[in-house]
């Protein structure tokens, strides 16, 4: 049986049947879903395991979430019976609620700055912001903003993502790129693999309009050109902010060098949830190198930037991989 533990305030829970977890780069939160049916649903329905309880899932002794039971499900008929639990990291919270701020606004903050602000009425959450970037004269929230989309916004004008690893940990930084060694190789250790190659979101140029931020007096432009792409490909972006010094010209930039790694994907499955020989978990921001001639992808560099661990009765354990080029994430401003 698969090693998996859910911990919660009133006990460690394990014999889990089935099992899903799912942590992205581009995500702020990862998810999870447990399950059991027969003899082991009845046992543990006897005990007192709720929604909104504080809990952490570990494989192994890793831990790949740390957040709260969301949903509590229970099925039966003559034949069955299931029970089945499922929750998000405790980053959840900052996509759910909205953004509240005395006057809607803060000034001269970095990101970093206005991060723990936001995050504050919710202490189970830690930040982690190395590099802010320069402060913003004016952080505006407007009403509805979520936490989540207030900081995304402003993310995006330093070069930044916003992530976590599921160990309670908002991540807003450019992410740890991790090469581990491992090769995935066709005939060998891929189960099964897909890519996709498109230009659909790619553009040779890139317009980013903004206000200077002298109050709106003058109009802020920069561009950045493609030389991949085709000419006449051209894609005009409105700043979400006024322009500081250089932000709209890293903007035209990180949005090219973004695009560039997202035209190449592909997935990924093998068995396990370890990384080959390392002993540990496939993690965010893993490098592996990928052959597979039905894909025409030979030794080439990717980087992990979605996983998900899986068991069911039909495959046992394994992990789907999202792989990306890695420019964007090795890109420095």
């Amino acid at each position: 049986m698969a090693d998996i533990t859910l911990q919660t305030p009133n006990g460690e829970y394990t014999g889990w049947e089935t099992l899903r977890v799912s942590l992205a780069l581009d995500q702020m939160s990862g998810a999870f879903e447990l399950g059991v049916s027969g003899d082991n649903a009845r046992e543990l329905h006897k005990h007192p395991i709720k929604k909104g309880m504080q809990c952490r899932v570990l494989l192994g002794k890793e831990t790949v979430i740390t957040g709260y039971i969301n949903k509590r499900s229970a099925a039966f008929d003559s034949s069955s019976h299931t029970l089945n639990f499922s929750g998000r990291d405790v980053t959840c919270d900052l996509i759910d609620c909205s953004a509240i701020v005395p006057n809607q606004e803060l000034h001269n903050v970095t990101i970093a700055d206005a991060a723990k602000q936001l995050i504050a009425p919710f202490p189970a959450i830690r930040l982690d912001c190395p590099e802010p970037g320069a402060p913003f004269a004016k952080f505006t929230v407007n009403d509805g903003d979520t936490i989540f989309s207030v900081l995304e916004t402003h993310a995006k004008q330093r070069g930044l993502m916003i992530y976590t690893t599921g160990d309670g940990v908002l991540r807003i930084r450019k992410p740890v790129v991790n090469n581990i060694g491992v090769a995935l190789v066709e005939s060998e250790n891929l189960l099964s693999a897909s890519m996709e190659d498109s230009d659909d979101e790619q553009f040779a140029e890139y317009i980013v309009r903004g206000q200077d931020s002298d109050g709106g007096k003058h109009q802020a432009e920069q561009r950045y050109t493609d030389p991949l792409v085709r000419k006449g490909r051209v894609r005009v972006i409105t700043a979400e902010k006024p322009d500081e010094g250089t932000q709209i010209k890293n903007r035209a930039e990180w949005e090219a060098k973004l695009r560039q790694s997202r035209s190449v994907t592909a997935t990924a499955t093998v068995q396990g949830w370890q990384a080959g020989k390392t002993g540990k978990l496939w993690r965010l921001g893993d490098t592996v190198n990928i052959t597979a001639a039905a894909l025409d992808l030979n030794r080439r560099a990717m980087i992990v930037n979605r996983v998900t661990y899986n068991v069911d009765s039909s495959s046992g354990t394994t992990t789907e991989l999202g792989l990306v080029l890695p420019e964007v994430y090795t890109y420095d401003e």
